[in-house]
């Protein structure tokens, strides 16, 4: 039922990603405790047609700076010893013997040869050896690091994860009026996953609802889907308030997207605010969806029942279940009363588009 009502647009910013990652979202509303006290969220809603197995979205990957080492060739000078020859002058004294005439007086001229010493200097050569440093420069290869950031793309291994396979009640919830029966299904949201097995084990409370036949009569058993064509457990037990139901499939094609693995007639039995069918996920009645031997089931999401008083005709009527969605029906009448009697909230649909 459209009633007109304008939607709003969600908007809400996610943090704290990994890089490199594929990431699915769904997304759901927290009602306000006083108006909802016992239900306070609704189911999760996500894009049409939006398989639990499909990316909805990957983060870049991060770029990091890798050090490279390049060569560089620098002159350093080093000190290197030569020997050169050099002369010095140095002065030394030799005598010699020169000749003089020295007069005498007794008049005769005689001649006496005398010897003087006469220092006379003479230059002689005398090489010495000194050491003399001398810087001669030479070319020396010297590998230096430097930090030249370089963008490279770096391959990081993600675990690719199994799909999920979820499996929930629907029509849920679903607002009835007592005496009235109408028809709920187990489904199975498998997207690409193929599912060859499936065991549903489901809790209730008998004394507001009766899992009945399309008559009205009493049931013991579910209405068996027709893609798991194997039952191993069908059981209904209406005292205890259980439902154990088991079913596979022995060769290929194996089922996957949108199937129901069984359905149920119910009578509502007694006026409540709510009551629920609740998947039991605990040994030895543990719900589970498998393929392979190996288990792939994700969301569990359980069946809820508003039940309102008033006097409905107990026929069975077909009510559509393939888009899970609400359609509030009332076969009976209500008379409020300010004698305190509890009002119940209409469930409406909400549509939420992708923008």
């Amino acid at each position: 039922m459209d009633t007109g009502t304008v939607g709003v647009q969600l908007n809400e910013l996610v943090s704290s990603l990994s890089s490199n990652t594929v990431y699915h979202w769904r997304l759901r509303l927290c009602y306000r405790p006083a108006t909802f006290p016992f239900q306070q969220y609704s189911r999760w809603f996500s894009m049409p047609w939006h398989g639990w197995n499909e990316a909805d979205l990957r983060v870049a990957a991060a770029l990091t700076p890798t050090p490279t080492r390049t060569n560089t060739a620098t002159r350093t000078p080093t000190a290197t010893k030569t020997r050169t020859a050099t002369g010095t002058a140095t002065r030394t004294a030799t005598a010699t013997q020169t000749r003089t005439r020295t007069p005498t007086g007794t008049g005769s001229a005689t001649p006496t040869a005398t010897a003087t010493g006469t220092p006379t200097a003479t230059a002689t050569g005398t090489p010495t050896a000194t050491n003399t440093p001398t810087a001669t420069g030479t070319a020396t290869l010297t590998a230096t690091a430097t930090g030249t950031p370089t963008a490279t793309a770096t391959e990081t291994p993600t675990a690719t994860a199994i799909p999920r396979v979820a499996i929930g009640i629907a029509p849920s919830p679903y607002r009835a009026t007592v005496g009235e029966l109408f028809r709920l299904e187990i489904r199975i949201e498998a997207g690409t996953q193929p599912v060859d097995g499936a065991q549903a084990f489901l809790d209730f409370d008998p004394a507001y609802i009766t899992i009945v036949n399309s008559d009205g009569s009493t049931a013991t058993t579910l209405i068996a889907g027709a893609e798991l064509d194997t039952i191993w457990s069908n059981t209904v037990d209406n005292t205890h308030g259980e439902i154990n139901y088991m079913a596979s499939k022995a060769s290929p094609p194996f089922p996957s997207g949108s199937f129901a693995l069984a359905s149920m007639w119910v009578r509502a039995e007694s006026p409540t605010l709510l009551t629920s069918l609740l998947f039991s996920t605990t040994a030895p009645r543990q719900t589970d969806i498998v393929f392979n031997y190996h288990s792939v089931l994700g969301p569990v999401y359980p069946g809820h029942i508003i039940i309102i008083p008033g006097t409905a005709t107990p026929t069975a009527t077909e009510t559509p279940t393939a888009t899970a969605t609400v359609t509030p029906t009332e076969t009976g009448t209500t008379t409020p009363t300010a004698t305190g009697t509890p009002s119940v909230a209409a469930y409406l649909p909400l549509i939420l588009r992708n923008r």
